[in-house]
């Protein structure tokens, strides 16, 4: 009987501790995916920071408000033409109201031409180009909040980080980035941020790493990190380490094609972004910043949606 007690008891410890190591693992995977959307925010920040500081956008269309006076002169001159009729009653009526009218003072005749404008609102679509862009004339006002914004999200995000047993060393090198960052961008210091971000990025990969997310989406990321080096530096098209970085990243994402099951669903896109890639990387013999901007553009806006 005292056996039969033991035993019932060692199977209900095992039952309780298989029990919580169940919760536990499912807590642990539901954090996992928490950080692999949070890295997904910071992987699209920080592209859309470095973006703006050579005014490039993934958008293209870009739609403009325009506000437009139109007075009433002018809207009964094209109802007239819309009609194509007017009575010579009208006009007669009208003539004996301009003469009535002369007689009126001319603070008069500004207030009543006040009234007659009406104010539209117009919207149309400019085609964004990558090409008629001026580099130097950079919105310092959009980008400063944004790098605010990660600074905030950042206090969230590393305790996250913390719960999946990433490395200290891992986490506070991103904080020191992320504090250059913030000081090259203050600064307004377009080349220094470029660098920084680039940087600031290439810890995405590591983050991935560390928290053992999808092999393939380490190797994307990192595709991403060698090509995002390599547009840092695009001001000076003979820098050989621009090369060096996309050749790099031609070597990981072969990596990734070369898993069958994971292109077998999506192959038509992933064998476009290696064309795009490889036209980026054939647009360095030209050596011109704005051509290599305009493969970039058309590569990364591929990639973000795989």
């Amino acid at each position: 009987m005292k056996k039969s007690k033991k035993i019932l008891a060692i199977f209900s410890l095992v039952i309780i501790l298989f029990w919580f190591s169940g919760c536990s693992k499912n807590d642990e995977e539901e954090l996992k995916g928490k950080v692999i959307a949070e890295l997904e925010y910071l992987n699209l920040k920080i592209i859309d920071m470095l973006n703006e500081l050579n005014n490039i956008s993934f958008n293209t269309y870009t739609v403009i408000s325009e506000d437009v006076t139109l007075d009433k002169e002018t809207q009964d001159k094209q109802g007239q033409e819309e009609s194509g009729q007017e009575s010579t009653e009208g006009k007669t009526k009208q003539e004996s109201e301009e003469g009535g009218q002369s007689s009126s003072t001319t603070q008069d005749s500004g207030q009543q031409g006040a009234e007659n404008e009406d104010l539209i609102n117009t919207t149309k679509m400019v085609t964004d180009s990558t090409l008629a862009q001026d580099r130097n004339n950079i919105d310092w006002t959009k980008i400063k909040p944004e790098i605010e914004l990660v600074n905030e999200s950042w206090s969230l995000i590393l305790l996250d980080l913390y719960g999946l047993n990433v490395k200290d060393e891992t986490i506070l090198d991103f904080s020191s980035k992320l504090d250059s960052c913030i000081i090259a961008i203050k600064n307004e210091d377009k080349q220094q941020s470029l660098t920084v971000l680039a940087e600031l990025y290439s810890d995405i990969p590591r983050f991935l790493k560390e928290i053992n997310a999808d092999e393939n989406l380490q190797k994307i990321r990192q595709t991403q990190s060698y090509v995002i080096n390599a547009y840092s530096l695009a001001s000076d098209m003979g820098n050989s380490v621009i090369k060096d970085n996309l050749k790099s990243a031609i070597d990981v994402y072969l990596e990734v094609m070369s898993d069958i099951d994971y292109n077998k669903d999506k192959t038509y896109k992933t064998n476009k972004i290696y064309v795009l890639l490889n036209e980026l990387y054939n647009s360095i013999n030209e050596k011109d910043s704005d051509l290599f901007y305009l493969k970039y553009r058309s590569f990364m806006k591929v990639v973000n949606e795989l």
